[in-house]
């Protein structure tokens, strides 16, 4: 049987750690995976977890040959410096997700939804993604230069897509500065609302934007503003404005709430769209 508790203070094979028999094992409870902890060097083969909700957290553990099927994740699991060899993960809905100086090796991706995906030193190599959706995919840069992934070997970038496959993907409102696509094939494909600005990619595998991210952004945020506080408000006309100068290039200031806190817009009116602001912003790449 795998507990947590079994595994908090120990490391190396967890089979050999807890004596489990030959085999896929199969660790789904849902008691266990709820349960916010992080698991560290700890190497897992052939297991199989499914059905839960997944808050355990891990940190340079190496899982080889694992499925995870029907998982929803929230800011945890994939933790710091993991190798992910041979997995597969099968409709897994995943969002907040950062995985630092993660490497998946051989993986297969099927049917997954991610989410607000910000990488660091990430690396996929030979992987296979197929009726996947992600959105809100933007890497992330740390000031700390030792935080590197040493798999990758490379001078810039922090997300690197190398020999993998993509089947009926959807990228959607994803900003693709320093993310590398190398010997990759593409089938399928589409790209909406997204910026590639600061990609490097062998192949051109996406057509061009009509609309970046932010802007996708922006016209949430004035429908918001447009139900909470009407198309006749001053927050609605100042932000409506701001929006009009951002698209047609009279600004790139992307300080969007400067226009919503001056001596033009109530504060009453700010009071009833700053929770939805936060929502919003909670769920997009920035």
């Amino acid at each position: 049987m795998v507990t947590v508790d079994a595994l908090l203070k120990s490391r190396g094979d967890v089979r050999q750690l807890l004596d489990l028999p030959h085999g896929l094992i199969d660790w789904s409870d849902p008691n266990e995976w709820i349960r916010l902890e992080v698991l560290q060097n700890l190497q897992f083969n052939d297991f199989r977890v499914s059905d839960v909700d997944a808050r355990l957290d891990f940190v340079s553990c190496n899982f080889s040959r694992c499925l995870f099927k029907n998982l929803q994740v929230e800011n945890h699991f994939w933790g710091s410096g993991d190798i992910w060899q041979s997995c597969v993960f099968d409709r897994c809905e995943m969002s907040g997700m950062i995985a630092p100086m993660n490497s998946f090796r051989d993986c297969r991706f099927e049917n997954l939804k991610l989410l607000n995906f910000k990488p660091h030193q990430t690396l996929f190599t030979g992987s296979a993604f197929s009726n996947c959706a992600i959105q809100g995919l933007h890497a992330q840069t740390i000031r700390n230069s030792q935080k590197r992934n040493t798999e990758m070997d490379l001078p810039r970038g922090q997300l690197l897509f190398r020999d993998c496959y993509f089947k009926d993907v959807d990228f959607r409102r994803c900003y693709f500065e320093d993310v590398i696509f190398e010997r990759c094939t593409w089938d399928r494909i589409t790209a909406n609302e997204c910026s590639f600005d600061g990609i490097i990619s062998d192949t051109m595998w996406w057509d061009t934007q009509t609309v970046d991210p932010f802007a996708a952004f922006l016209g949430d945020a004035l429908e918001l503003i447009r139900q909470k506080c009407g198309s006749a408000s001053n927050a609605y006309l100042e932000f409506e404005n701001y929006v009009i100068d951002y698209g047609a290039g009279r600004t790139r200031n992307r300080d969007f709430s400067a226009c919503l806190y001056n001596h033009r817009v109530p504060y009453t009116e700010t009071q009833r769209i700053i929770k939805g602001l936060r929502a919003l912003l909670a769920s997009h790449p920035f």
